[in-house]
């Protein structure tokens, strides 16, 4: 998280004095991703921040990491509310926690509007949906370090990431083999040049 102070002057523009107004905000890690704009102030159940989510849900990311933890769904819930700039707080009632299926939040990159969504099912296994390999890692991570767990098992499938990386790797197949042939080649031109010496010394000794 970041700790953000603000200082701002208001007064008029002709006036030679002004009221100073100051705020410390804390930015929490995961700031630039939010749930959508139309969801209300007030604090949010799990059914109800799980309707909303499927709503507005557009295309869910193929890609993916999942693991589990042995936290119930508040402990899940508190780390959304305190990593996550909201809106409103996941707040689970009594009831929900020991009746529900899954708690989804589908949350939206405020920088290129690529989605992240996020499901704790209710036998602890936790499903991360998202393009960004980075950000599933980071959130993996955060999610470990909040939830105080030191090993952790999880599976992962980004295929996009796989894609990418299969090219680079023909990429460096082709720079290997094209540095192959230059080095036979270099080598070639080597040994020719030593002959062509011993020849011309050989012919200098000759002519004398």
């Amino acid at each position: 998280s970041f700790d953000v102070h603000i200082k701002a002057f208001v007064g008029s523009s002709e006036s030679n004095q002004y009221h100073v107004f100051e705020l410390n905000r804390q930015l929490p890690k995961f700031s630039m991703y939010s749930l959508p704009d139309r969801i209300s102030g007030s604090p949010k159940s799990i059914r109800d921040i799980t309707k909303l989510s499927e709503e507005v849900q557009g295309v869910v990311p193929e890609s993916f990491v999942k693991f589990k933890v042995t936290e119930r769904v508040n402990r899940f819930c508190m780390f959304i509310n305190q990593n996550f700039l909201l809106p409103a707080d996941i707040e689970p009632s009594a009831t929900e926690t020991d009746g529900f299926d899954f708690l989804k939040v589908s949350i939206v990159c405020l920088r290129d509007g690529s989605p992240l969504v996020m499901t704790f099912y209710n036998d602890s296994n936790i499903l991360i949906q998202s393009e960004n390999i980075e950000l599933a890692g980071n959130l993996v991570q955060a999610m470990a370090q909040f939830m105080n767990i030191t090993n952790l098992s999880s599976a992962a499938s980004f295929p996009s990431v796989l894609t990418k990386f299969r090219e680079l790797f023909d990429k460096l197949q082709g720079l290997q083999e094209s540095s192959n042939v230059l080095r036979t080649d270099t080598a070639l031109k080597i040994n020719l040049a030593k002959v062509l010496v011993l020849r011309a010394e050989d012919a200098k000794v000759t002519n004398m």
